[in-house]
């Protein structure tokens, strides 16, 4: 960190007579290794600042500064092996992989607190088709194994798919990461406070206290880590049986609202003012298994992975690109469909939810004779939406 932990106590206590204060300070390293056609290319980005935030008769402010960076950036041939490790896996086309390293410092006074964040990515792009993965830790030979299994289905799916035989209302069975999307778009947007008072939200403040979604969803926060304005972890209960019971919050717009503060602020960079964005959430499984989800479906889609999420919240509902997902017809998997459009309506109505956690499930493509493997890190989810081919 390119700034001592006086130097933001000095910056915290030069501020007088305001209602609230922080000061936040963050280095951020930015690496990509790229490999094109058996070149390979290193890059790097590398930047760091400070600013001393405030909030002073229901306003809040920011007085942001660059940092100088003089330490030389060498060449991080841990990229280049792991794209050494996925060449000899077979993998083809132009190969990206990159590593953004984030340290961060937050004083408000009572604690002062040290972040450090490393999130990685693989970009493979071939024949006009990119394939993108994130992931928090330095990936080992499972994941990379698990990575080329993944890019040999997607490759098997896009050359035996085509567009789905019912547009309209079918059940969509959310699995894997796209499970994890759906938890975002449709839990966790909503309950973010700030889109609440902005009225970005089908949500409002007299929404507390009443059962908005199913039964079956609880919802619990959880993190081991402050967040960016420095205040403390911990698990915060913000849906319990359906019931709304919190709202993630930040420091100024708890402020403002009244509310508890139930801290999710998050900055973006330190040139920014904190927003409220989730932590860790776990949802509440439920008593279905995966094989009994998909037998409740009639017609449907099993969706693998999407893309292009967002919440289109004038109309209270949640759409999703699907980029891989396969088409279900009387409880079982029939063929991999093109890539199309599905949205939930807001809030949702209905929810199943499956009992499995971190553990595989294979089913089989009837027609094609193909596997799907599932390895879900949450539960999925089986509700009822809209298809429309693109």
């Amino acid at each position: 960190m390119m700034i001592s932990v006086g130097e933001i106590k000095k910056d915290y206590e030069s501020l007088k007579g305001v209602d609230y204060k922080d000061v936040y300070a963050e280095m951020s390293l930015n690496r990509r290794v790229k490999d094109v056609r058996g070149k390979v290319y290193h890059f790097y980005h590398k930047e760091a600042g400070k600013a001393l935030r405030w909030v002073e008769g229901g306003a809040e402010f920011l007085r942001a500064r660059s940092l100088p960076v003089q330490e030389e950036v060498g060449e991080d041939f841990f990229l280049e092996e792991i794209i050494k490790r996925l060449r000899d896996r077979g993998v083809e086309g132009d190969l990206t992989v990159g590593v953004k390293l984030k340290k961060s410092i937050v004083y408000n006074g009572g604690n002062l607190w040290k972040k450090r964040e490393e999130i990685y990515t693989v970009e493979i792009r071939e024949k006009g088709v990119t394939q993108s993965s994130i992931f928090t830790s330095r990936p080992g030979d499972v994941f990379l194994d698990g990575l080329v299994s993944e890019l040999q289905e997607k490759q098997r799916a896009r050359k035996q798919s085509r567009p789905v035989p019912r547009e309209g209302e079918v059940f969509l069975l959310f699995t894997e990461s796209a499970a994890s999307f759906f938890v975002h778009e449709i839990l966790w947007h909503p309950l973010e406070l700030d889109l609440v008072l902005k009225g970005a939200s089908f949500l409002n403040l007299s929404s507390l206290g009443n059962r908005i979604f199913p039964r079956e969803i609880s919802l619990l926060s959880s993190s081991t880590l402050p967040d960016d304005e420095g205040n403390p972890p911990g698990e915060f209960a913000l849906i319990k049986n359906g019931r709304l019971l919190n709202f993630a919050s930040s420091v100024f717009y708890s402020m403002i609202s009244g509310m508890p503060l139930i801290p999710h602020g998050r900055r973006e960079s330190y040139i920014h003012h904190p927003g409220v964005r989730a932590q860790k959430t776990f949802v509440q499984r439920g008593s279905l298994s995966q094989l009994e989800l998909l037998r409740k479906i009639n017609r449907g889609i099993l969706i693998r992975e999407t893309e292009k999420a967002w919440v289109d919240f004038p109309k209270r509902r949640a759409i999703f690109g699907v980029k891989l997902g396969y088409w279900i017809e009387k409880g079982e998997i029939t063929f991999p469909i093109t890539p199309v459009k599905v949205w939930a309506n807001l809030p949702i109505e209905e929810i199943w939810l499956s009992a499995e956690l971190n553990r595989e499930e294979h089913f089989f493509c009837i027609k094609e004779g193909q596997k799907v493997v599932f390895s879900s890190l949450s539960p999925d989810f089986l509700i009822k939406g809209y298809v429309k081919n693109d």
